[in-house]
């Protein structure tokens, strides 16, 4: 495991267990999470925002009630995406169970012999299966153009991508792209689809326009997901084998930059204003907080074991985590915390610039048992081993105590000359000596520091005392200290 990495801004808010196998979860932006139970529950479950689970929708649907031949099948619901106003949910089924399906496809199978599988259109008002779509065989991920024309299906056995026309519910084409293609991302302008190949070190940029393909090479064994920033200027990859993440420019198709994660990272998400990826690590069981703009990894926290799937929701900065050991676990990023003025907090180790890359060269340390060499064996990018062993969902957690849980000791902590109602936070740290610092340094400057621990969090807050109208004196703080302060009322 990585020692704690300075700044901890991932906080453990719920936990969510009972008659699930996540596969991934999904955010409609509306308040809703789609949660993909596969083959071990065959449901879909839809949460709030909230935490609650408001349904449970069965993947068993009946053939000719949808214009296809054949009784009832079950499907294996894998992936999902939304039509960019949350309307409908969008839900790839892994294999077909029922009258009919005699050849089903798998991860280590190849080719178009194999059964067919089904995209399911939900709809997100009455959670009814409005439309069936048959698709490639053994189709996972899913991407809706932001221009909400087209829905692309990555058909990992068949080795091809079915576009559907979103309109007509039908499948435009089929677009044969090579071994294995797994994640996919549309810009933003609706012009290009970039679809990674998992059985390769590639990636397919395929144009929406013309349907024409050019190639990004080299990313490393077993790229799996794709995310791009809100200009369209960089791609992210997670690369499984390679247990890294990968940043290419858009323009050159050249990678810029990369950084290790845990091992054998997956699903990502990025943050709408593209300053942040979060990614889980299957065989770490662990997520990441990766900061794009250098491509550090701010923190790592343990989760339940074998996340694999991940969505953000911007509205209160919580990380939603599937694990497929039975699990969702929901994370508050702390960084995160709207501001008086009703921005984002940014990074903590970004605003602090030299002062704060200084206090973390000196507090980072790397602990993995010999550090990124002695990782666990890389899944082969021809197996994605989706068909896991059946999770026990119910499974004893084991018994852990960390560094990162304790608070810091009350006689370390520097007691203001008075207490308030309104603090302005100045930085976050884990290590309590880091945080005595700043103050002592920010009160020589004539401000009034202190700091405040936070149990709950496990890190502790440097704040100052406000002299005067509490707006005025947020505006002094980040004039004179340079920093994006944010309001904490206690």
């Amino acid at each position: 495991m990585y020692a704690n990495q300075g700044i901890s801004q991932l906080v453990l808010q719920k936990t969510i267990k009972g008659g699930i196998t996540p596969k991934s979860i999904v955010y409609n932006g509306n308040g809703l999470f789609f949660a993909q139970n596969m083959i071990y529950m065959h449901t879909i479950t839809v949460y709030n925002d909230q935490y609650e689970l408001v349904k449970k929708i069965p993947d068993r649907v009946n053939l000719n009630d949808y214009g296809y031949t054949g009784g009832t099948v079950k499907g294996g619901p894998v992936e999902a995406c939304f039509s960019h106003n949350g309307e409908f949910a969008w839900v790839s089924n892994y294999t077909m169970e029922g009258g009919g399906y005699t050849n089903p496809g798998c991860d280590a199978c190849s080719g178009s012999t194999y059964d067919k599988g089904f995209v399911y259109k939900i709809n997100t008002n009455d959670y009814n299966i409005d439309e069936i779509i048959e698709v490639g065989a053994v189709p996972k991920f899913l991407a809706c153009s932001p221009d909400n024309k087209y829905i692309l299906v990555s058909n990992w056995t068949s080795k091809d991508v079915s576009v559907i026309d979103a309109s007509s519910n039908k499948v435009l084409k089929s677009i044969p792209v090579g071994v294995h293609p797994r994640g996919i991302v549309v810009d933003n302008a609706s012009k290009y689809a970039y679809i990674a190949i998992m059985g390769s070190n590639k990636i397919l940029r395929l144009s929406l326009e013309d349907w024409s393909k050019s190639w990004i090479y080299n990313v490393g064994k077993a790229p799996r997901h794709l995310c791009i920033s809100n200009d369209d200027k960089y791609l992210y990859c997670s690369v499984n084998s390679a247990h890294k993440i990968v940043k290419i420019n858009t323009n050159t198709l050249s990678i810029e930059a990369s950084c290790q994660t845990g091992s054998a990272p997956r699903s990502m998400e990025i943050t709408p204003d593209s300053r942040f990826l979060y990614v889980v690590n299957y065989h770490s069981n662990t997520v990441s907080k990766v900061r794009t703009k250098d491509m550090f990894e701010v923190c790592e926290n343990d989760t339940k074991e074998h996340p694999i799937g991940i969505t953000f929701n911007p509205q209160n900065s919580e990380v939603w985590v599937a694990c497929y050991s039975g699990y969702i676990q929901i994370f508050k990023d702390t960084s995160l915390i709207p501001s008086l003025d009703g921005n984002f907090q940014p990074d903590l180790l970004a605003q602090m610039d030299n002062y704060e890359n200084m206090l973390m060269s000196e507090s980072i340390t790397i602990d993995r048992n010999g550090a990124k060499n002695e990782l666990a064996t890389p899944v082969s990018p021809a197996t994605e081993t989706e068909r896991e062993p059946e999770p026990k969902s119910e499974q004893k957690e084991k018994s852990k105590t960390k560094e990162s849980n304790l608070p810091p000791s009350p006689a370390e902590v520097i007691k203001p000359a008075k207490t308030s109602s309104a603090y302005i936070i100045i930085g976050s740290f884990k290590n309590i000596d880091n945080a005595t610092r700043l103050a002592k340094e920010t009160n020589a400057k004539g401000f009034e520091a202190t700091t405040i621990p936070s149990s709950k969090a496990g890190f502790t807050y440097v704040a100052l005392i406000p002299n005067g109208d509490l707006n005025s004196y947020h505006k002094k703080v980040k004039s004179e200290l340079k920093s994006n302060a944010w309001v904490y009322k206690p």
